[in-house]
């Protein structure tokens, strides 16, 4: 059975714990936003924007495959958007798989069609 009695207190603890995360990605601080991160998850398991965050910091990191899975869990969770597919597109890219990419690309324009980003790398991949 679900508890749906959340506390206006724990949802303003929660945005308080993404918007740390968001600060410490804009520092670099890669690290101390994972642990936050995992701390988040064990409350909110099945909340996208606590993938998204690990994923963003995982590519501060240079890990890109960790990076790759926490965007593509972030997506499973209902966390859809120009920047997941966008991201997506560019993992696939960079794995040389051009058939995903692309496929990828085109659902970030289906998102956004005047995102510049998506159209140049779509253009980049044909």
């Amino acid at each position: 059975v679900l508890n749906d009695s959340k506390s206006p207190q724990s949802d303003d603890v929660v945005q308080d714990q993404f918007t740390t995360i968001e600060l410490a990605l804009a520092e670099g601080n890669s690290d101390f936003a994972l642990t936050l991160c995992s701390s988040i998850k064990e409350k909110l398991p099945l909340h996208p924007r606590v993938y998204e965050l690990a994923s963003d910091a995982y590519l501060n990191k240079k890990f890109f495959y960790e990076a790759e899975c926490c965007l593509l869990q972030s997506l499973i969770l209902g966390g859809k958007s120009l920047k997941h597919y966008f991201n997506l597109a560019t993992f696939a890219s960079i794995r040389k798989d051009f058939v995903l990419s692309i496929h990828y690309a085109e659902l970030a324009l289906g998102i956004d069609s005047s995102s510049k980003r998506a159209k140049n790398l779509l253009a980049s991949l044909r």
